[in-house]
C-alpha cells in the first residue's frame, strides 16, 4: 500500500509542477506587449500590407485566367491553321491543272493579299504581252 501512495504523491507533485510551469508560461506571454502593427500582422486583420498583397494576388489570378482564355483562342486558331496548311500541302502535291473547282476556290480563299496583288500584276503583264 505504501508504494501506491508514494506513486500518488509523485504524480500529484508532477501535476502541480506542470501546472506551475504552464502558469509561468502564460504569465510570460501576457507580459510581452505587442504593438498594434505586430498584432495586426500576426492576426492578418486590417494590415495594409496584407491587403495590398491580397489585391496583387487577385490581380495576378485575373491575369492568369485572361491569359488562359487568350491561349485557348490562339490554340484554336493554330489548329485551324494547321488543317488549312495540311490541305494546302496536299493540293500543292498535285499539278495545278488537275485541281478540282473546290481546290481552286480553297487556294483563292486562303491566298494572302500580298500574293494576290502580285498575281494580279503578273496577270496584267501577261495580258499586255
Amino acid at each position: 500500500m505504501e508504494d501506491f501512495s508514494d506513486n500518488q504523491k509523485i504524480a500529484k507533485q508532477l501535476q502541480e509542477h506542470s501546472n506551475r510551469l504552464k502558469n509561468e508560461q502564460l504569465t510570460r506571454v501576457s507580459l510581452n506587449e505587442l504593438t498594434k502593427e505586430e498584432y495586426d500582422a500576426k492576426k492578418g486583420v486590417s494590415c495594409e500590407e496584407a491587403k495590398e498583397w491580397k489585391n496583387q494576388i487577385n490581380d495576378l489570378k485575373e491575369d492568369i485566367s485572361f491569359g488562359e482564355t487568350e491561349a485557348a483562342k490562339v490554340i484554336v486558331k493554330i489548329k485551324e491553321g494547321r488543317k488549312t496548311l495540311a490541305k494546302a500541302e496536299a493540293n500543292n502535291e498535285k499539278p495545278r491543272d488537275d485541281w478540282t473547282a473546290e481546290e481552286v476556290q480553297f487556294f483563292d480563299e486562303n491566298l494572302p493579299s500580298e500574293l494576290r496583288k502580285e498575281l494580279r500584276d503578273l496577270d496584267k503583264e501577261k495580258l499586255e504581252i
